[in-house]
């Protein structure tokens, strides 16, 4: 009976779509579209930049990617900086690069990852929820493998990226922080997810050992976790023990051998605040490395290790920050009641 509903859903889905041509979006799945949309959650103007890879495999469903901005920016210079729509079009996939908010709709923008950043976390945006609604919205409209839905990031992206692990796993599958930090206050996710954590060790913006940063597009104050802090919860929370090490070049890479979903840590050395592989998109940033892809390792990695989904984990309360401290004693909480 399941998979009845299952096949009925996905005929019709396909026909709707063949009559539609997919929101008059893809009506030539020949060539690959890139469109900017938006739609209204919870009284705002979200906007997201999405694009279809060319697919004419009628019947089939395929992977979502959503792919998040860091601090500043907007759906399209993610798109630039991680180049996943061409990763889209030679795999086949669609990827989305969701807008966070700020006071201009399109540029400065920002994501609301629990303590980061600017805008969206003193407003609280309530960006979980705004991405569930966008990620149903195109289920619906678009042929979509729901067990193979996957979030990334980079900065206030990637800190975004561990949030939906914790609060949307029964939606995603996979999860890639890049350049970001765990900065959420609980992780109540009741399904584990697989995760690939990729860090340059001479990050000056988000630190990898933690703590205090030099450089930041919204805050002086933050303090955020370490990579080891994040590596430490996952290994608990996928049943991960031992690890296969290996190293190439600049780049060492930690591969879990975990009991319930996969788990990777990639440290790059003498790397900066980047998306390796990736654009540098504005004068003063950081270079990123051209001998190690992130967006590559990050499809490979989600597109073979699946997690149990059918593990169920209890909720987990993170223990307290000591060093989440604005400056001068006051705290985040005394901060967002001012």
């Amino acid at each position: 009976m399941k998979q009845t509903r299952q096949n009925f859903r996905l005929i019709f889905k396909l026909v709707f779509i063949g009559i539609l041509g997919v929101g008059l979006t893809w009506a030539d799945k020949s060539k690959p579209t890139s469109i900017l949309k938006e739609m209204q959650f919870q009284q705002r103007k979200r906007l997201y930049w999405l694009h279809l890879p060319p697919w004419e495999k009628t019947g089939t469903e395929i992977p979502l990617v959503v792919v998040m901005h860091g601090g500043g920016g907007n759906g399209k210079s993610a798109e630039a900086m991680s180049g996943f729509s061409a990763k889209a079009d030679k795999e086949g996939f669609i990827v989305v690069y969701p807008y966070g908010t700020g006071e201009q709709d399109d540029r400065s923008l920002t994501w609301n990852a629990g303590t980061c950043c600017g805008y969206a976390l003193f407003n609280g945006v309530d960006d979980v929820g705004f991405i569930r609604t966008l990620v149903e919205e195109l289920a619906d409209k678009y042929p979509i493998d729901r067990t193979k839905i996957f979030a990334t990031g980079m900065s206030n992206g990637g800190m975004m990226a561990y949030r939906l692990a914790c609060e949307a796993s029964d939606i995603f599958s996979g999860i890639g922080d890049v350049a970001g930090a765990m900065n959420v206050q609980s992780c109540e996710s009741l399904r584990t997810v697989s995760m690939m954590i990729i860090h340059g060790r001479a990050d000056l913006v988000v630190l990898f050992e933690g703590g205090a940063r030099d450089k930041s597009v919204t805050e002086k104050w933050r303090h955020d976790r370490s990579v080891s802090y994040a590596i430490n919860f996952w290994k608990k929370r996928n049943g991960c023990k031992k690890f296969r090490k290996s190293k190439k070049g600049i780049v060492t890479r930690r591969d879990y051998q975990c009991t319930h979903a996969p788990l990777s840590l990639v440290v790059i050395k003498n790397e900066g605040h980047t998306w390796p592989g990736g654009e540098k998109l504005y004068e003063g940033a950081d270079e990123p490395t051209q001998k190690f892809s992130a967006t590559d390792a990050l499809w490979e990695f989600w597109n073979h290790s699946q997690p149990d989904k059918k593990n169920l984990q209890p909720e987990e309360k993170l223990p307290p920050k000591p060093d989440m401290q604005i400056g001068m004693g006051e705290t985040l909480r005394e901060k967002l009641l001012r």
